[in-house]
């Protein structure tokens, strides 16, 4: 599994956007495994953590405008996980 990191700036509507329209639009695409969005309210900084089944597939662009206008670093991770 890999993790696309992406930093932006955190707006107002970035959560609501992130959960009604990212998600849905993430879910329809092929090898996406799951999204978390950690938004720092005091620094107005947000990370989004798209999870991806091959590094291929999290290279990919997040389609949504809200996240591709803001961004400003993505990085592509291996997710190491122990049960």
């Amino acid at each position: 599994m890999y993790a696309q990191l992406v930093e932006i700036e955190a707006t107002p509507e970035l959560e609501r956007l992130v959960a009604d329209e990212l998600v849905p639009a993430l879910l329809e695409q092929a090898g996406f495994a799951g999204t978390l969005a950690l938004v720092d309210r005091e620094t107005g900084r947000a990370t989004v953590i798209a999870l991806w089944e091959t590094a291929e597939q999290a290279r990919q662009e997040l389609p949504h405008a809200a996240v591709q206008s803001g961004r400003e670093r993505v990085s592509v991770c291996r997710v190491s996980t122990r049960v």
